[in-house]
């Protein structure tokens, strides 16, 4: 069908033309920009909500520490059960240098303590390795401090109980 007028001739709408090398370098840019924005959003939620965990109970942080802990440390050796160890971390392995059982530590190695198994692990999480195991053992004079509430709650009870009967 040949063309009769110039006016048939139909012309691309603006937004169907080809763009310029410099119109696509532009959105795209403006695309990076935005997820770029929508990136620092979501990190920024995140570690808020991190915060608020941590502000709202902070042994929260020390229980899983434990937890990853004691779940390597089960894979390497067999841990007393039904009793929650106490986590330390060395923090000088210069200051504990004089005492026998520090001295392979390092900086930076989990000590886990089961009194009630009157156990001490020296643990180093960056090579996965048992580095000392020992008998815990603790002062004559110094009890479980649970023992001795208990034992001190019992007495003055007794005596309560005594003094009442004396009144009676």
């Amino acid at each position: 069908m040949p063309v009769k007028n110039k006016e048939e001739i139909k012309t691309i709408p603006d937004s169907q033309a080809p763009q310029s090398p410099k119109k696509k370098r532009k959105y795209f840019f403006k695309f990076i920009i935005f997820l770029i924005i929508i990136g620092l959003a979501g990190a920024t939620g995140y570690y808020y909500k991190q915060y608020k965990k941590i502000k709202d109970n902070p042994n929260v942080v020390a229980q899983e520490e434990l937890k990853i802990v004691t779940d390597a440390l089960s894979k390497l050796m067999e841990l007393p059960e039904g009793e929650e160890p106490t986590l330390a971390t060395v923090q000088d392995k210069e200051k504990l240098k004089e005492q026998d059982f520090f001295k392979k530590s390092e900086n930076g190695d989990k000590i886990l303590i089961y009194a009630a198994a009157r156990k001490a692990i020296i643990y180093r999480p960056s090579a996965n390795k048992v580095i000392e195991v020992a008998p815990l053992v603790l002062d004559q004079g110094a009890q479980d401090p649970t023992q001795n509430t208990a034992v001190s709650n019992e007495k003055s009870n007794e005596t309560g109980q005594n003094q009442e009967a004396n009144t009676n």
